[in-house]
């Protein structure tokens, strides 16, 4: 899998695992706001404002 996302609703986080090697991943990102794209669809970009939007 080249990416693994974990939506903390409570925290407002999104957690991004990155670079797997060996079973565990390499980079492990915690984002509150900004956007960012799946490695599987580049083209897609999602906006966490929406994603965290009551």
């Amino acid at each position: 899998m080249a990416d693994y996302w974990v939506v903390n609703l409570r925290a407002a986080e999104l957690m991004v695992y990155r670079q797997s090697c060996d079973g565990d991943y390499q980079l492990i990102q915690h984002l509150t706001t900004g956007r960012i794209s799946p490695l599987a669809f580049p083209d897609v970009e999602i906006n966490l404002a929406h994603v965290f939007a009551c």
